[in-house]
């Protein structure tokens, strides 16, 4: 499968100085520096897409591209074909369930939890609803957006945005003759919440 159609945020060669700010700034380490040339590079394994490295860049040698809409079908595409899978699963890349609750989410669904194709974007809510209708063309038969609470969202209203799409789209694929289940949106947020009075402030 071919990660870089899922990577948001880049570095311009042609423009970076190798400076190494964002490389010094990042708090996910999610910045590699080639020890041979110093060039750097993004880990989109590890990169959260929280936009210091893009804010910090003195030389504005990083951009942040939202989606590549081709990008993201062409990986669904592949990915289909390598995994024989039905089902795509959406995921705030920030925020995304690890495989086995991705799984218990997908049985909570009543769906099979073996054979999906996983999707780690930076915000699941902002994915175009003309991309959910293309990619259930190309053969899949389930598409399971997991959002976060709407109170958790980093990307400005994202769930909100994102429910009231999939909202239209389960209108849209009915009235095509797709199955109910063909879109589901499941709200799911791995936050820490502190209890001040249980806590013991042990770091």
């Amino acid at each position: 499968m071919n990660d870089d159609c899922l990577t948001a945020v880049r570095i311009d060669q042609d423009l970076c100085s190798r400076c190494k700010v964002c490389y010094s700034l990042c708090p996910f380490d999610a910045i590699d520096r080639q020890p041979e040339d110093g060039r750097l590079n993004i880990d989109i394994q590890r990169c959260q897409v929280c936009g210091i490295c893009y804010s910090a860049c003195p030389v504005s040698a990083i951009e942040m591209s939202y989606y590549d809409y081709e990008g993201l079908l062409d990986y669904v595409r592949s990915a289909c074909k390598d995994v024989n899978a039905e089902t795509l699963v959406v995921m705030c890349r920030g925020n995304s369930p690890r495989d086995g609750e991705v799984e218990d989410i997908l049985a909570g669904q009543g769906l099979s939890g073996t054979g999906y194709v996983p999707m780690r974007v930076p915000c699941a809510g902002r994915i175009p609803t003309n991309f959910i209708f293309h990619a259930l063309r190309s053969g899949l038969r389930n598409i399971v957006s997991i959002q976060c609470h709407d109170e958790f969202c980093r990307m400005k209203e994202g769930t909100r945005i994102g429910t009231r799409r999939m909202l239209l789209g389960q209108a849209v694929v009915k009235q095509l003759g797709y199955p109910d289940d063909a879109l589901n949106v499941v709200k799911y947020s791995r936050k820490v919440v502190r209890d001040n009075k249980e806590c013991v402030g042990c770091g």
